[in-house]
């Protein structure tokens, strides 16, 4: 960390004995070397602190994982276990409804049914319509009815009455 070489060392040690005196310096150097040695404990206290902090989050980092791979494991089982109740299911039909043409055929019925449900559904509509028609015929028949029914003075009166 610091490059302090012996001659250094030499003339910090000079300085210190004629600044402080001779029958100071080994109270002073024992108290110098009483901190150094606090602050040495110190940062390898948190040094330690911070080791085990991380070792920490990396345990819980491999939990984790081992969690996700856990439940990827559940889920490929489940995966496996729907593979082979189709297999099973595969296994069990006639050799025949496994060929092309089966297959055309089915797709082809399919599509006839949907044809079929389109048409029924087009002509519930048509009778609808034909019913309303009916309907509609039933009441213009009423209401001329209605009018063959009135006296021809009561439908001259009002034509004069109606403005023009």
């Amino acid at each position: 960390m610091f490059e302090i070489g012996f001659s250094e060392l030499l003339m910090v040690g000079l300085v210190s004995l004629l600044v402080i005196g001779p029958e100071r310096l080994p109270k002073v150097a024992r108290l110098a070397g009483f901190w150094i040695g606090k602050a040495r404990a110190m940062v390898n206290s948190v040094k330690a602190e911070i080791k085990h902090e991380l070792q920490a989050e990396e345990l819980r980092q491999i939990l984790k994982e081992q969690d996700d791979l856990h439940e990827f494991h559940a889920a490929l089982n489940d995966s496996e276990a729907a593979v082979n109740t189709i297999k099973a299911s595969l296994a069990d039909l006639p050799e025949e409804a496994l060929s092309p043409q089966a297959v055309k055929a089915e797709i082809k019925h399919e599509l006839h049914a949907e044809e079929l449900r389109q048409i029924m559904k087009e002509q519930d509509d048509l009778q609808e319509f034909h019913a309303a028609l009916n309907d509609s015929e039933d009441a213009v028949n009423t209401i001329k009815a209605s009018l063959a029914d009135l006296p021809e003075e009561a439908l001259s009166s009002q034509a004069d009455h109606e403005p023009k």
